[in-house]
Parts: C-alpha cells; structure tokens; sequence
C-alpha cells in the first residue's frame, strides 16, 4: 500500500510538473507571438512618423523655393538658385539630414554631404542589395508627383550601410526637376532592442515566480501525500487491529465460555492462542517482521476456525515471491471473509484457491452457506472494506452471492 501511495504522489508530481511545464511553453510559444507582433505595430508607427517628418521637412524646402517658380526667371538660373538655398537647408545637424536633387534623366544636381557626384549621371547607379534606386526615386516623383522609395544608402555619421526611407517630389516649373529628402531607419532597432530587453526581463521574471510558485506546490503536495500517508496508515492500523486482534480474542473468549471450568490442560491449549495473537500486535506496531510466505500465514489462519468451519484450501502456480503488501491484503482478505462466514453464513464448507500467475495472483473463496442479495451490501460493511484494502494495492476485488446457494469472493493482485 505505502508503494502505491508512492507512485500516486509520483504521478501526481509528474502530472503537476507536466502542467507548469505545458503553461511555461505556452506562455513563452505567445509571447513570441506577441513580440513579434508587437515588433511589426511599432516598426508600422515608426514609419508612419518619419514619414510624416519627411513630409513636413519637405514642405519646408518647398516654401522656401516655390518663389524661384515664376515664369520670369530663365529656368537654369531658377535651378541653380533652388540648390544654393536646399544645400544650405539641412535637419538632424545637418550630417546625415539634408537634401538631394535629380534631373529628370538621372544628372546629380545636389549631393551636400558627397559634392563630387554633382553632374553625373546616375540613373544606373545601385544600392547595397543591387536596387536601382535613383531610377525609382526619379520614376516615383514623375509618376506621382511625389513619394516615397526605400532603399539602403552609407550613413555619413557613422560610414555604416543603413536602411533609408526618401521622399521625393517632382517640381514641373524648374524642368521636371527632382528634389528629395531622407532619414535612416536604424534607430528603430535601437528601439526594438529595448523593448526587447524589457519583455525578456518580464518574461524571466514570470517564469521564475511560476517556477517558484510550482516547487510551493510540489512541497504542499508532498506535505498533504505525507499526512494522507500517516492518516492511511493509522486507519489502516486500527481495522488491521479490530479485524486481526478483536477477532483472535473474541475466539479466545469464546472457547473459554464453552468451557465452564476449565482445567489446566485447556488453558495451556489457549496460551500458543494468546502468543500469537500479541505477536500480531507486534507486527502491526511495526516491531517484527512477519517472514511467512502467504501460504504459511493462510495455513495459520485457517487453523483457528477449523473447529466451526471445515476449510480446504488448495493452491495452483507459483504462489510464493510475493509483495509485503499483497501477503498482507490477501491475509487480510481471507480473515475478514472467514469471520463472516463463521459468523453469518452458516456455511457447512469453505474453499480457498490460490492461482498465481507471472504477474498476478488470484485467491477465490468459496462457502456453501445461506448466501446474501450481493445487490444490496451495506457500503461501510466488511464487504466495502474488503474492497478498499485490494484497491489499495491496486488489485480488485468481486463478490458473487444469492440467497441460499453461498457466496464466492474473489481478489486478484499484482505480484508485487
């Protein structure tokens, strides 16, 4: 019994374990979800910002340029004009903020931060990734007017190849020429990273509190399975006392009272009784150990109701290299059901078959007395108990009985 309360409680540790395990995963497999969520919402506002700031930037330089768009100035000196006043125009101090200008065939007009490019055609010119990215800023501006065209490009501040986001407008007045502006993403990383570091810390935290809060549970489980364990064993002290001790007595009694005047050699025949009987207390308290094999005990057990009963008992297979536990459950079994044979049944014989099998053992009783309705046993009877002593070492146990023709009793057990 005290094994297989061991393995109810490692189960039940193995089955918490499992639960805190399945919530942790669950819980990190959503946070990944939400992180990655998370990430594409904040990199979508981001953008949406800086988009808004290179419109605002943009419409900066147009208001300080659109007074050059008048028909009366010769169109190249209206443009030259145009990009002395952008080169001077610059944002983010002017190192990595500032703008740009394209003819509509690909001529570099304005380049601040690089003046050598100025005059050359570099509408074949490519970005990092192979992006023919001055085409597509010239063909956004001239089909749209305006837009905006993502590209990779060396960041000044730092000599780093670094996503940028342009904005570029076409201005019809000045020859179709193209003026643009743009920021560097990379600060969004930046960004990310942080939040990044904060849900971490968020998540280690959770975890280790439901880690914590898991072994608090482990240990209450172990505490409660401690004191059920203690309980069990008490109870089931106290009917192995009433069901062994009380009966073995009551007998003693009896035959004594049977005996009006009992003479000397009649109460040296009730001493090996008495012996036996407190070596059984013994056992019970724990202070000596029973080494008889189940055959040896239900041979003793036999012996003291064949003055009332006439008992065979008959064994099949291997009945012996059998559990503590079993030996005691079917002992107990087989005293048990005696007692009530001797006391209700009227039986004029019992049977007892002992079947071991590789991995079980099987012990039918059967008595040829008045018999019972099996349909309607009192639930707190010996019967139930019957039963709750197999279950506890988790075996089974079947009661078969009709009125008049006796009743079978049979229990099957793990070996071990």
């Amino acid at each position: 019994m005290k094994k297989q309360r061991n393995s109810k409680l490692a189960l039940a540790v193995l089955s918490f374990a499992a639960t805190i395990c399945i919530i942790i995963l669950v819980a990190l497999y959503q946070t990944k979800q939400l992180r990655q969520q998370q990430d594409e919402v904040i990199k979508a506002a981001y953008l949406a910002s800086k988009q808004n700031e290179l419109i605002n930037y943009m419409r900066l330089a147009e208001l300080s340029i659109e007074h050059l768009y008048s028909a009366e100035l010769d169109p190249n000196e209206a443009r030259e004009e145009v990009m002395r006043i952008l080169a001077k125009l610059n944002f983010e101090g002017g190192v990595d903020g500032y703008f740009f200008s394209y003819s509509a065939d690909g001529i570099n007009l304005l380049q601040p931060n690089q003046p050598e490019r100025v005059g050359k055609n570099e509408i074949n010119r490519t970005d990092a990734s192979g992006k023919h990215h001055i085409k597509e800023l010239i063909d956004v501006a001239r089909a749209n007017s305006r837009g905006f065209v993502n590209y990779t490009a060396i960041k000044p501040s730092n000599g780093l190849v670094t996503p940028k986001l342009a904005y570029v407008v076409e201005i019809t007045e000045l020859q179709s020429t193209v003026i643009g502006t743009g920021l560097y993403l990379d600060n969004v990383d930046g960004v990310l990273d942080e939040i990044h570091k904060k849900l971490s810390r968020h998540i280690f935290e959770s975890v280790t509190l439901l880690i914590i809060t898991a072994l608090l549970g482990l240990i209450i489980i172990g505490w409660q399975q401690k004191r059920v364990g203690e309980a069990m064993t008490q109870f089931s002290f106290t009917v192995n006392l009433h069901n062994k001790i009380c009966h073995r007595l009551s007998h003693i009694i009896r035959s004594i009272k049977e005996d009006n005047a009992p003479d000397a050699s009649a109460t040296k025949a009730i001493l090996p009784e008495l012996y036996e009987t407190l070596r059984e207390v013994r056992i019970l308290m724990g202070r000596e150990k029973d080494r008889n094999t189940l055959l040896e005990r239900l041979q003793k057990i036999v012996t003291r109701f064949t003055n009332q009963l006439l008992i065979d008992l008959k064994c099949e297979g291997n009945v012996a290299d059998l559990s503590e536990d079993t030996i005691g459950a079917l002992c107990g079994i087989a005293e048990e059901a005696l007692n009530n044979i001797e006391s209700y049944a009227a039986a004029e014989k019992v049977t007892i078959y002992l079947k071991g099998m590789p991995t079980r053992i099987q012990m039918i009783i059967q008595d040829t007395g008045i018999g019972f309705d099996d349909t309607d046993i009192f639930p707190e009877g010996g019967l139930d108990y019957m039963k709750t002593i197999m279950a506890g070492i988790g075996g089974n146990l079947t009661i078969s009985s009709s009125p008049n023709e006796g009743t079978t009793i049979t229990a099957s057990a793990p070996r071990k």
